[in-house]
């Protein structure tokens, strides 16, 4: 069992049913148990079945990560066509603002898919520990919480 259990100290003792509850509700399949102040979660062991789980689970998390960057460069965009149609800016300006939205939008999107590429090379693998945290790409992505998971206890990928 070394290695498989993880062991929550909330600071605030009162989340501690909150905490429970959470895990629970999660669907990752976790059953908690509290003794005293301390939650004491144990891993269940991978089959080949719950690693190609937690993979399309990941390639779902990433596209729809990939999906939330579009949105935001779509809205930009119109901002931007809202701008030009008022007159605030010239439609030299417009296309300026469209590069830069587009050339920030290219260098957000590949970040999930970057993540994603690692945590199912570091499941199918089974060598978790191997690959360092500094790897994956430090974004302010829907992942990233995530990747500092990983980095904990690559069992809790979702």
């Amino acid at each position: 069992e070394e290695g498989r259990s993880l062991v929550i100290s909330p600071w605030d003792k009162n989340l501690i049913p909150e905490i429970e509850k959470a895990i629970l509700s999660s669907d990752l399949g976790l059953n908690p148990s509290t003794s005293g102040d301390l939650i004491r979660v144990t891993m269940p062991v991978l089959t080949e079945e719950t690693r190609q789980d937690y993979i399309k689970q990941a390639r779902s998390e990433a596209e729809n990560s990939r999906i939330s960057i579009r949105n935001l460069r779509r809205d930009a965009n119109n901002s931007a066509k809202d701008m030009k149609h008022a007159a605030e800016i010239s439609e030299d300006d417009l296309r300026r603002m469209e590069d830069l939205i587009q050339k920030e939008t290219d260098k957000f999107i590949s970040a999930p898919m970057s993540l994603h590429d690692l945590t199912e090379a570091a499941i199918l693998s089974r060598i978790f520990g191997s690959i360092p945290c500094s790897s994956f790409p430090a974004t302010d992505s829907p992942l990233n919480f995530r990747r500092i998971l990983l980095c904990f206890n690559p069992v809790i990928l979702f």
